[in-house]
């Protein structure tokens, strides 16, 4: 194994990574307000340390070769470490005014989320909380990058990232609401037979991850094999609160998770009673392994897991 130069600075990789991030040692060199030679110089001396070239340089720009897309990756990883360093020790030295910030997949952001702010705001009164609510995929992204702390909602992917703690906490299903007086409210059992004769509403995504068996792909499989048609689409929409408000106004279906029927309930709706789901999904929070190691975060991810685990029994 190679020993390292002594010489090597933290400015040296700050230097390294802004001519990645800008494409170009000119452009580098204005952002940081410096000249293109010291960053000429700086660069070369890491690679000397490295004993590889870090960054190819042609006509269309500065590029990272693959040694310096890995030293791009431990750059992000010591930049996340320091900042969440630098939390803990605020929160050791001026208790209370940490900030947390959180991604929740839309279905989560409506049902689990509410109760766990209210215990949250018990036990950290002077504790801001800031919440981002987008795609799972968009959500997971940003964990990675270190742009939010916890996410909470379903594991839409694997946990290729050895950085990251991916942890599943239950399964929940779907569920079919419809508003209350609709034919197949009083009906003891409701099968897919049934589902299929009517029209529905679905939520479109605005991902290109989609969730791994989806209702739609369940129902139309079933359809393929009955001979029957698949089911028919009338409203697609990117709210969860314009499905369910559509759902109320008429005879249509809708699959939602089944953390939402509060939600459905306070709008007249109730969910059918089918011979299984017709999915489910598993679902968790996912987080940095250097979040515990705050001590309110890791009170967070506590109360987070209380809650998520009370409202899966529903």
């Amino acid at each position: 194994m190679r020993k390292l130069d002594n010489y090597l600075t933290a400015r040296q990789f700050e230097y390294f990574a802004e001519i990645i991030r800008a494409g170009s040692l000119n452009k580098a060199a204005r952002n940081l307000g410096q000249t293109q030679s010291a960053l000429t110089r700086s660069l070369k001396q890491l690679e000397k340390s490295m004993g590889s070239k870090l960054v190819d340089r042609g006509p269309r720009g500065a590029f990272a070769t693959p040694q310096g897309e890995l030293l791009m990756e431990c750059y992000h990883r010591v930049s996340l470490e320091t900042r969440l360093a630098f939390q803990a020790i605020a929160h050791t030295v001026e208790a209370g005014r940490s900030t947390v910030h959180v991604g929740a997949a839309p279905s989560f952001g409506l049902s689990i989320l509410p109760s766990a702010l209210q215990q949250l705001r018990t036990r950290f009164p002077e504790l801001c909380v800031k919440v981002y609510q987008e795609t799972p995929a968009s959500l997971l992204q940003k964990v990675k990058s270190g742009d939010i702390d916890i996410y909470m909602g379903p594991l839409v992917t694997e946990n290729a990232d050895s950085d990251l703690t991916f942890e599943c906490l239950n399964s929940i299903p779907s569920r079919v609401y419809v508003r209350r007086g609709h034919p197949l409210e009083k009906q003891t059992v409701v099968t897919n037979i049934d589902l299929l004769s009517y029209r529905w509403v679905s939520l479109l995504s605005l991902s290109e991850v989609q969730l791994p068996g989806s209702w739609r792909e369940n129902l139309d499989k079933h359809a393929y094999e009955q001979g029957l048609q698949p089911p028919i689409i009338d409203i697609e929409t990117t709210s969860i609160v314009g499905a369910l408000n559509f759902v109320s106004g008429g005879d249509h279906l809708v699959c939602l998770s089944q953390l939402l029927m509060h939600e459905a309930e306070l709008r007249g709706l109730k969910a059918l009673n089918l011979q299984q789901p017709l999915t489910s999904h598993l679902c968790g929070l996912v987080y940095r392994k250097a979040v515990k190691r705050n001590p309110e975060l890791g009170a967070v991810l506590e109360v987070f897991k209380t809650e998520f685990m009370a409202a899966a029994k529903v």
